[in-house]
């Protein structure tokens, strides 16, 4: 948090309850000739979005100190690219436990021996 610069502030809400990883939320980021930021989110099912636009006012960072944290972001993009695959693969794997667990209460007793019901439900924990 301490390296972080807060530029501005903005929520997307009312987006539809649904499982956990699911909600598919689109986020762009542009930043024009001028140095004027622009990040829209928007979740792909509901299409609810929002936005906000961030200027380089006064107290903000100077040009340098942004060329340079882009030459830091560029020195650690590959190790970014297999944390955020690692936290990807995380992710569908609690998906897809969490789908199973669903999937074994949604189930009939008759369909499943309890033996085999109260294994699955060890594993999964």
């Amino acid at each position: 948090v301490k390296d972080n610069n807060y530029l501005g502030k903005f929520v997307l809400g009312n987006i539809p309850k649904t499982l956990r990883g699911v909600p598919k939320i689109k986020v762009t980021f542009n930043v024009d000739s001028n140095g004027i930021l622009e990040v829209t989110a928007e979740d792909s099912k509901s299409k609810q979005k929002s936005q906000i636009q961030i200027t380089n006012e006064k107290g903000r960072l100077t040009q340098s100190q942004i060329e340079a944290m882009l030459q830091e972001a560029d020195k650690y993009k590959d190790d970014d690219e297999l944390t955020r695959g690692e936290l990807v693969a995380r992710e569908s794997l609690k998906v897809y436990i969490a789908r199973v667990q669903q999937a074994l209460v949604d189930m009939d007793a008759t369909k499943i021996k309890q033996r085999d019901r109260e294994r699955l439900e060890v594993r999964l924990r």
